[in-house]
Parts: C-alpha cells; structure tokens; sequence
C-alpha cells in the first residue's frame, strides 16, 4: 500500500510539473518573420540573369508539457525560413531563423550556402534596434543587417559562396554578391495561392492519359510567356528523343534596376522516361524503353535519383499539349504541384 502511494505521489507531481521557464517570442520579435509566407517565390535580379528562392516558413512559439517529461527544461520559441535558392540550376540552402534567450535578448542565425551567423547576432529585446539603411536602386530599406565577414564565417570554399548578403526585418533577402562578383538584388515576390489546400504529401492524385513516346519526338513544342506588367518574354522549346528532353530557353527581361533590357539564352537537357503511375524513384532502367504512359518521369539531378519530377500527360487539342506537377523533388514545397504548363506545336 505504501508503495502504490509513493506511486501515485510521484505520478501526480509529475503531471503538475512543467517547464522550468518559458521564453516566448513577442509581436515585435515575429515581425521579423512577416517578410514571407509558406510556399511564397522570391525573385532575384542581376545582368547575368534571374535567381528564384523558395520559401519555407515555420513558427513554434506554443510551450507544452507532458507528464513532466519537461521538468528540468527551459522552453525557448523559435521561427526559421529554411529557403532554397536555385541559381544556374544549382541549389544553394539558404536560412533565418530567430530565437529568444535567457536574459531577454533576439539571437539572430543566418545561413547562405557556406557562410554562417550563428549565435552572433543577439540584440536587446527592450530597446529599439537601430538597423542599417541600405539602398537596392530607387529603394531605401530603414531596418537591414549585413552580414559579411564582420559577423560571419564561411565553413569552406566554394564558387556558390557569396561575399555579402543583405537581410531586410520587414522585407527579407534583399540583395546578395556571390564571390565572382555578380550581385542579386529583389525583384519580385510571388505570393503563395492564400485558401489553397495543401495536399498531405508532395503528390497530386490525377486522371491522366496515355501517350506514347513517338507523339513527344515528332514534334518541337514551344510556350511563349509574355506578362507586360513585367516587361518580360520567356520562350521555351522542347524537344524529345527516347532517352532525353532538350530545353531551350530564350528569356527577354527588363533590369528593375539598371531599366537595362537583358537578353538571355539557355539550353539544358534531362532524361526521362513514361510511366503508367508516379513512382517512388526515378528508374534508370526505363529510360528509353518505357515509351508510353500516363506519365513524364523527369530526372533533375543526375547524381541522386531520388530528386525527380512527375508531369501528369494530357492532351487538349490536336496541336496541345497540358503538362501538370504531380511530384516535386523537394517536399517542402508541395504548394508548386498543380502547375500547369501549355506547350504548343511550333508549327
């Protein structure tokens, strides 16, 4: 009996327990995290082309316990942007996150590729932080830090390194010099869809069509995007063989900064194969003798397989061609599947 009491008297203090202190993040702390949303494109502009990020948002600011299991702890929130940036078809991780600390103070962690500030930056939480002024053609951003040298350090060498990049409380990554010398500056935000319905994982459920591979090779398919209130022309060309497709690209754009017309070609190639359902891999084995389905199976990164796209096949009319994202390589992402692309006979 006594020790079914014993028991019970440390279960209960067990449940009543808690953190053993809880340091949230205030209003003012989370504006810092109010530059983007889940899901949002950000694009960046330089005289050597465009740079597009996307973007990952988390908030955990919610203390909890559990049967005290949380006793001895201190709960700290915590907010992070974990973004990619896709630069000449490579990928750079990019991230910002903020945390509070024990004696009232914002610590600040930013990653680009190689380069990181970490536990650095930690400012007063009770005084107005005076941030940096910093220009990006005609605009003037108030609230900016510079993360360079002074505050950071690169892990190792790499060509995707950047010398500097720009981080603005209320706007984000405004500006950025990779090592070479190019610089990339804000253009545009592409906000996410606001209502859309996330899908439980990075997969559509589609009703496709079949179609065979000599329907893809017989013909060069082109689509023209031509959005005046950007003063921009992408043309893109495609082509098939069995075993892989060839992009050509033909980008027209206006420099927001310079005002600049920037005049752009590019061509890539990928393989693929056609496939009956969405595979959980891309299979290298069915490249070139997999000639029909439901499916365009597109390898995006040769050295790892499991980075892959899947086109959902449809076709509109006798010279239209409908291709819809089913799966995207990068999970995080899952709010850029649906896209659709119209690809035309070039006639």
């Amino acid at each position: 009996m006594k020790k079914l009491s014993l028991a019970l008297l440390i279960l209960i203090t067990l449940i009543s327990c808690d953190y053993n202190s809880v340091h949230l993040l205030d209003e003012d702390d989370l504006a810092w995290m109010e530059a983007y949303e889940n899901g949002d494109t950000v694009l960046f502009a330089s005289t050597e082309g465009m740079d597009t990020m996307f973007v990952s948002k988390n908030i955990d600011n919610n203390p909890y316990s559990c049967l005290g299991i949380y006793c001895f702890s201190d709960y700290y929130g915590h907010a992070i942007y974990k973004d990619t940036i896709v630069h000449h078809q490579e990928k750079i991780s990019q991230s910002f996150s903020i945390r509070p600390t024990y004696n009232n103070k914002l610590q600040l962690n930013f990653i680009f590729h190689k380069r990181f500030c970490i536990e650095r930056l930690k400012l007063p939480k009770v005084k107005k932080v005076k941030l940096q002024d910093f220009e990006v053609g005609d605009s003037v951003y108030h609230d900016c830090i510079i993360i360079d040298s002074l505050y950071s350090h690169v892990s190792h060498m790499s060509e995707l390194n950047c010398d500097y990049f720009v981080w603005s409380k209320s706007k984000g990554l405004i500006q950025y010099k990779y090592l070479n010398g190019e610089t990339y500056s804000i253009y545009k935000i592409l906000p996410n869809k606001k209502g859309k319905k996330k899908c439980a994982s990075s997969i559509l459920p589609v009703n496709a069509q079949n179609i065979s591979i000599n329907d893809l090779i017989e013909n060069t398919w082109i689509n023209i995007d031509d959005s005046p209130r950007d003063k921009f022309i992408d043309t893109l060309r495609v082509t098939f063989d069995k075993k892989n497709i060839f992009f050509f690209l033909h980008t027209i754009v206006e420099h927001p900064v310079t005002k600049e017309i920037i005049d752009k070609s590019g061509e890539s190639a990928s393989l693929y194969y056609l496939s009956d359902t969405i595979p959980q891999r891309f299979d290298k084995t069915k490249v070139g003798k997999s000639t029909s389905g439901k499916y365009l199976v597109l390898l995006n990164d040769s050295s790892n397989y499991s980075d892959y796209y899947v086109w959902e096949l449809n076709i509109k009319d006798s010279s239209t061609l409908e291709f819809t994202l089913s799966k995207f390589p990068l999970d995080d992402y899952i709010d850029s599947i649906g896209r659709k692309i119209l690809l035309k006979k070039d006639q």
